[in-house]
């Protein structure tokens, strides 16, 4: 007996010796160095970079690590207690490590063998594991990395305060979803701060934290609610609630209300652009050791996300039904479906340069592009999985319209709401910036400023007489419709732009001059070089959206030209400004106030009576806007500028591959582009924080502008105030420099509107 008890005792000291050894060459480095005391002190974790609409509310992320900080004293205490009760509740009488419970969970574990003991870390080791991860030691793996978080939980609990170190675990711990942080998780199921979780929620959150996959609320979502009411049940338990408290919430449906920061949806273009405007910041010397995805930075922007989503939503709704409209014409000659042009388009695709990397004949190839597989395609109802091949998939997606959405308040050039497309994950080009369309009748604004710049009076008339010019491959300009082309019929300008009159737009531009209407049209913003023809008065020059616009905000604001302005300042981490958003600098067009507020009242009868009146007569908006609308040649683009006293908005609406509408009355401005501005007006009128913008009026006009204004809009024969010199049915153009242009060049000009 003497000797077994010898014997065990000879074990236990070997076995004390053993771990003693184990513990200390751990201790000293023998399995790596270990973070010292100082270091818990600068202890930083990486941490998402937020993105801010200009009232402060979250709109994206851009992040290695979906993480964000919030600060202990905004986290309401029964989060706390709900962490406490199912993962430490000994938390407070520790010094980091509960002898309790890790004697337990040895004992259960390697004793009575029972694997669901549980590991027995408490919040401070386990802030240890998440903060500095750990290592594969072969077998000795398990001792290895549990002595280490053993040492460093002790050591970091002489460093930091219970406080701080909650505080810690909570903005690094992994949640459901790829989300670290309790701030992070919350924003992302809850859609709100963690400071304003209720217990219900805070319960769902920490309940994950047992198996952040198997309980993710949006995957699992029963799965999630009984795990909530198990912390729920463990927070009675330890009286941290009474019954009643248990019972009301136990009762309680999940409530998730999902927002996605990494998505490809809400204001997914606009974030874009913030990002590689913020990354061309960032690259400057004095800001070079800022990290965009780890620094956690807050950049401050333009947007209003609550504008931006009702644009969206009236985006979706008018292109969904327009795509029906669009496709219906074809019939069944679809262009996007025509085999040389698919030819054309799937030797860009990456599928095709991967294929035709095998060496492969061309045979092989069309058949592997040919293959049914599962893929994943873009649909209005939402993305959805098909067994289809890369050829039909490619004709499917090219079949889609696109479109263009910017709205700005004009006196600062801050940017409300901006859509580049309708899909950024299917459609990445961001036509606001990026697409070059001919503009159309959205030019004849400037045009009809040179003309008041340069004499011409509201009541002035002008024939209506077709013109053509041989010398242009006998091109000669059409109105939209046949109404009104009575050719002994005269129009007031005021009139012609309301109608928006092709042949008075092109004698205008020649009775003008090209070269001081182009003079203007570069004052007022437009930088782009411009073909010195009369098909300049209907918009043959191609911009974006994004540059267009600088144009009508100096028309709303005082003839200011400014830049477009997406982020007004960028802080680091600890608050402090690293960039602010220069002051607004701008430059005077060459038109006067007097012309720019003529031009404004010339605008709002294209709303009140001329090609924008379904604004009023469809939708019922009689709010007081300026706008013009606007079709290219073939119906392939459509726009519309609607003017604003603090709103300036342009929508554009076409094909990728310039198909265009095979009717008029479908693809044109009115129809194509106008809808989105007058349903997201709509939605705004439903708002009341909207109604102060909405029914601004642009200032009362002089007595000595309304009386430029009173006139009939049309005069036959001769009852003219201003005639052209030449009213013949042909002109000839005989300058040179005209003459060596390609031939052929105009007969496509045949603009609509």
């Amino acid at each position: 007996m003497k000797k077994v008890f010898k014997f065990v005792c000879f074990l236990g000291v070997l076995l004390a010796l053993l771990i003693g050894t184990f513990y200390f060459a751990v201790l000293f480095g023998a399995f790596g160095s270990l973070p010292k005391t100082e270091d818990f002190k600068r202890l930083k974790q990486a941490e998402a970079t937020q993105i801010l609409d200009y009232k402060g509310k979250l709109v994206g992320k851009i992040y290695q690590y979906d993480r964000q900080k919030i600060n202990y004293t905004k986290l309401p205490s029964h989060l706390i207690d709900a962490l406490l009760a199912t993962e430490d509740i000994r938390f407070f009488e520790h010094n980091g490590v509960d002898n309790e419970s890790l004697l337990r969970v040895l004992f259960k574990t390697l004793i009575l063998g029972n694997s669901s003991a549980g590991g027995g870390s408490t919040i401070t080791q386990q802030l240890i594991k998440n903060t500095y991860g750990r290592k594969d030691y072969g077998f000795l793996t398990t001792a290895t990395v549990k002595t280490k978080e053993i040492i460093l939980a002790k050591r970091i609990e002489k460093t930091l305060s219970k406080e701080e170190i909650l505080e810690l675990y909570l903005n690094t711990v992994p949640f459901s979803g790829n989300t670290y942080g309790i701030e992070s998780a919350s924003q992302k199921f809850f859609n709100k701060s963690a400071s304003l979780l209720q217990l219900h929620e805070s319960a769902t959150l920490i309940g994950t934290l047992k198996a952040n996959h198997s309980y993710n609320p949006k995957l699992f979502p029963e799965r999630s609610k009984l795990r909530r009411d198990v912390v729920l049940t463990q927070l009675q338990k330890y009286e941290f609630i009474d019954q009643k408290t248990l019972e009301e919430n136990l009762q309680k449906e999940l409530d998730l209300d999902l927002r996605q920061y990494n998505d490809r949806s809400f204001a997914k273009y606009f974030l874009k652009e913030v990002e590689k405007q913020t990354t061309e910041l960032l690259a400057q010397k004095e800001l070079s050791n800022y990290d965009l995805k780890t620094d956690g930075l807050i950049i401050h922007t333009t947007l209003d996300a609550k504008l931006q989503a009702y644009v969206e939503d009236a985006m979706t709704s008018h292109l969904k039904q327009l795509q029906n409209t669009f496709e219906n014409q074809y019939a069944n000659s679809q262009p996007w479906k025509n085999k040389k042009f698919l030819n054309q388009q799937i030797v860009k695709t990456h599928q095709y340069k991967k294929i035709k990397s095998l060496g492969l004949d061309e045979k092989n190839i069309e058949d592997s592009l040919n293959a049914i597989s599962n893929r994943v395609i873009f649909d209005w109802e939402g993305a959805r999985s098909e067994q289809i091949s890369v050829v039909d998939s490619l004709a499917h997606q090219l079949k889609f319209l696109t479109t263009a959405q910017l709205a700005i308040h004009p006196q600062t050039g801050e940017v409300r709401a901006y859509v580049g497309g309708i899909n950024q994950q299917f459609f990445p080009q961001d036509n606001v910036k990026k697409a070059k369309r001919q503009i159309g009748s959205t030019f004849k604004p400037i045009l009809y400023a040179a003309a008041l710049e340069n004499g011409f009076s509201p009541c002035d008339y002008i024939s209506n007489k077709p013109i053509t010019y041989t010398d242009l491959d006998d091109w000669s300009p059409k109105n939209a419709s046949n109404e009104d082309t009575d050719a002994s019929t005269n129009f007031a300008l005021k009139e012609a732009l309301a109608k928006s009159m092709n042949t008075i737009s092109v004698r205008l531009i020649e009775e003008i001059g090209i070269s001081k209407t182009i003079e203007i049209a570069k004052s007022m913003g437009l930088d782009e070089d411009m073909p010195s023809s009369p098909s300049l008065a209907l918009g043959v020059l191609e911009t974006t959206v994004f540059e267009l616009a600088k144009v009508y905000t100096s028309i709303a604001d005082e003839n200011r030209v400014k830049d477009v302005v997406l982020i007004t300042k960028i802080e680091n981490q600890n608050g402090e400004t690293i960039y602010k958003k220069p002051e607004t600098s701008f430059k005077k067009s060459k038109l006067s106030e007097k012309s720019r507020i003529q031009l404004i009242e010339l605008m709002k009868g294209v709303t009140q009576h001329g090609t924008a009146s379904r604004l009023k007569s469809t939708y019922g908006l009689n709010y007081d806007i300026a706008s013009k609308t606007g079709t290219t040649q073939k119906n392939r683009d459509g726009w519309f500028v609607g003017v604003m006293p603090e709103l300036v908005y342009i929508s554009w609406v076409g094909h990728p591959y310039e198909f265009g509408f095979t009717s008029t009355a479908v693809g044109q401005g009115a129809n194509s582009a106008l809808p989105v501005f007058a349903k997201t007006l709509q939605k705004m009128s439903n708002d009341q924080e909207y109604t102060q913008l909405l029914n601004q009026s642009f200032p009362p006009i002089s007595k000595e502008i309304q009386d430029e204004f009173d006139c009939p809009p049309e005069k036959k024969g001769s009852w003219l105030k201003r005639v052209f010199s030449k009213d013949e049915e042909e002109r000839e153009f005989n300058n040179e420099e005209k003459k060596k242009k390609k031939k052929g060049l105009f007969s496509i000009f045949k603009k609509k509107d």
